[in-house]
Order: structure tokens, then C-alpha cells, then sequence
């Protein structure tokens, strides 16, 4: 294992994701996102660079190897969908075209990528090596993530990519731990443990809350992130603003003869946490004039969780605050309930006989010691 040397470019991150309301985001390795551009369609306005950041300082290939070289543009708005020029500065050793780099022979060469009309530009060292024998067989992670968690784990099925902070942390603890690939894999939250014992899976990145039962099935790394559960309500329940606000509920539901259908995740503990925070914050939520208004609907992701409350199936989305904050966004459409209450830590899971979990908790470790995690957090707006 390597020793991290992000420490400064992390820094420049860090200041610049504060600056930006959101950029590109992507690494300097080989994997399956694509580096290019897309147009955002007719009328759209690129968002004006704050400079250019590629994840990684350098990559290493072996000759005839091609890479996707990723990378962040910080903007002050709108996504950027301008140009940007790549230069190789020895093209005998490595090429570049729109962010693919092809490795031509040993030796070394900068790839740098300049933004079009700007002086913003970053550097990546490639570093080539002896071609691989016939008889290579690549070094592959398969990392469970989530498919519905926008900002941690989501893919789209319009380009087939993942994106997300726990997909960048997966490729960055691959290439620190020598993989040549990273394979995603989506898992179901009642499966995360059986596919990480059967081996379908070598870890676990996917909103994976450490608890002590969890603790008896599978390893854990020190947590990444620390979030809390939250309610979001419909605008009809404006007059809410707290759980705490118990008068509030009765009258309200008397008048109008109806329940609180509460929409949660299959197979997480959203519901039970949000029955025994009442329990313990609220006097009367053991009686029926209460508590027998809040009806439990479970689906089977985020998305048809989200889904319903749109479309006026469920009144409350029960979650952790920043998977519901992915959703409802600045929205005024629906309403945060000031309650926070079971906190949840999210931790990078293998199993408990893996030859890896040493290795793979060491390397979280070490970015959380200096400041990956938080410049990779402070990206995604989740800092």
C-alpha cells in the first residue's frame, strides 16, 4: 500500500467545492465512466470554470493500455459543458485524446488539460510499463453499491454509468490497494451480508450504516460519513414543524378523517427508528389518538420511495437526511420535519474472513487522516 500523496491537491478541492455549487466529477484511473463531455441541450447555459482538478496525480499503465483520465470542474453555476485541451508531453511514451490515454511505450510523460478561453489547467503523471504477458490475468475489485442514492451510489440508465461519492471512494481504495479494475455491483440492502460471505462481492460501499447486530455478520472500516434520520412531509402539513408539535397532528387528522402513510426502504430500520424516537420524545404517542395515524408503506428502493410521495401514494418519506436531501432538494414542495434522531455511520463492509478488510480499512484510515474523505464529501455537497 502507498502512501497518500493528495494531501495538497485535496486542499485546492476542498476550497474549490466550496466555491462551486457542483462541477465534474471523476478520477484519473482506468474504470467504466466516461471522461467526455455531454450537452446538456438546447438553451442551456455552461456554468462559468473556477478551475480544474484532476482526482489523482498520477496513473500507471502497461504498454497498449488505454485510461480514462478524470477529472473535477468546479463552475460557479451550471454545470461546465465547454471544452478542454489535453497535451501529452511525451507523445512517444503515451498519447491523449479527449481524456483517453493510450500507453505507447516505458517511460514517463504529463498529461495536462487545460480549459478552453481559461488559464486553468491540471496535471496527471503517467507512468508506462512493460507490457503485460499473454498469460496477465487482471486484478479485479467487485464492490456492492447502491443504484437509487443519488450523490453516494446511483446509476443512470440512459449512459449505464454509476456515479457518486462511494463510487469515486471505491475506485480510489482499488487503485491504492493495485487493482487494475473496479466491477459495480448493485445489492439489495437485505442482501449486503449474504453477498459479501458468498463471495459475490468483495466489499461493501452502499449507505451501510454500522450497527453492533451488523457488526456479528460482517467487518467494518471507520465510519466515512455520519448522517441522521429525517422526515419529509408534503406541503399539505405545513403547519409542522416538529414531531414535537403534537397538537398539531390530532387536529389535523380528525378533520380530515385520514392517516399518515409513511413511505420507508425495505429491509432498513428507517420506521422502527422513527417509532422509538417518538416513543421516547412524545407523551402521548402511545395513544391511539396518535400513534395509530402513522401507517408503515415499505418499497423496494429509494426511488419508488420517492415515487409515491410525488405522486401522492404516501404522505412521509422516512430516511436518512441526506438520501432524502438527494431527492427533494430546495424543492417547496415538501417539508423537513426539524427531528433528527438514529444516528447512522456509514462504513466500507467485507466480510469477516476477507484477506482484504486489513488492507482496505488501513487505506480509510489513512483518507480520513488527511482529508481525502472530506475534500471527496465536500464535492458532492455533503461536507
Amino acid at each position: 500500500m502507498r502512501t497518500s500523496k493528495k494531501a495538497l491537491s485535496l486542499f485546492i478541492a476542498l476550497m474549490l467545492a466550496v466555491m462551486a455549487a457542483f462541477g465534474l466529477m471523476a478520477a484519473c484511473s482506468g474504470g467504466e465512466r466516461d471522461a467526455t463531455e455531454s450537452s446538456e441541450g438546447a438553451g442551456y447555459v455552461s456554468g462559468t470554470p473556477l478551475g480544474i482538478i484532476f482526482e489523482r496525480e498520477s496513473v500507471t499503465l502497461a504498454e497498449g493500455d488505454r485510461a480514462s483520465l478524470y477529472y473535477d470542474v468546479p463552475t460557479d453555476g451550471n454545470r461546465y459543458t465547454g471544452g478542454i485541451a489535453w497535451v501529452s508531453s511525451d507523445e512517444s511514451v503515451a498519447t491523449v485524446e479527449s481524456g483517453i490515454v493510450t500507453a505507447k511505450k516505458e517511460g514517463e510523460t504529463t498529461v495536462t488539460a487545460t480549459v478552453n478561453g481559461t488559464n486553468y489547467s491540471a496535471s496527471c503523471l503517467v507512468t508506462v510499463t512493460a507490457a503485460k504477458g499473454d498469460d496477465y490475468v487482471a486484478k479485479v475489485l467487485n464492490v456492492g453499491v447502491k443504484s437509487d442514492v443519488k450523490n453516494f451510489g446511483y446509476y443512470d440508465y440512459v449512459t449505464r454509468t454509476y456515479s457518486g461519492m462511494e463510487i469515486d471512494l471505491a475506485y480510489m481504495i482499488a487503485d491504492e490497494l493495485g487493482y487494475d479494475e473496479v466491477k459495480f455491483v448493485t445489492v439489495d440492502p437485505s442482501e449486503r451480508e449474504d453477498d459479501l460471505q458468498s463471495g459475490a462481492v468483495d466489499m461493501v460501499i452502499a449507505t451501510y450504516s454500522i450497527t453492533e447486530e451488523r457488526r456479528e455478520l460482517v467487518n467494518f472500516s471507520a465510519p466515512y460519513y455520519t448522517d441522521s434520520v429525517q422526515v419529509l412531509l408534503g406541503r399539505e402539513y405545513s403547519s409542522i414543524s416538529s414531531l414535537k408539535s403534537v397538537s398539531d397532528f390530532p387536529t389535523y387528522l380528525e378533520t380530515s378523517k385520514k392517516t399518515v402513510t409513511v413511505g420507508t426502504v425495505e429491509d432498513t430500520t428507517a420506521f422502527s427508528a422513527f417509532n422509538d424516537y417518538c416513543a421516547e420524545e412524545l407523551i402521548t404517542w402511545e395513544s391511539p389518538l396518535l400513534r395509530d395515524y402513522f401507517v408503515n408503506e415499505t418499497f423496494a428502493d429509494y426511488e419508488a420511495c420517492w415515487e409515491a410521495l410525488e405522486a401522492g401514494e404516501t404522505d412521509a418519506f422516512i430516511a436518512d437526511h441526506s438520501i432524502l436531501q438527494s431527492y427533494a432538494g430546495g424543492s417547496s414542495r415538501y417539508r423537513f420535519l426539524s427531528d433528527e434522531f438514529s444516528e447512522q455511520q456509514y462504513g466500507v463492509a467485507t466480510a469477516l474472513e476477507s484477506d482484504i478488510a486489513d488492507d482496505v480499512n488501513a487505506v480509510v484510515d489513512m483518507f480520513l487522516a488527511d482529508g481525502t474523505i472530506d475534500a471527496l464529501l465536500a464535492s458532492y455537497g455533503l461536507a
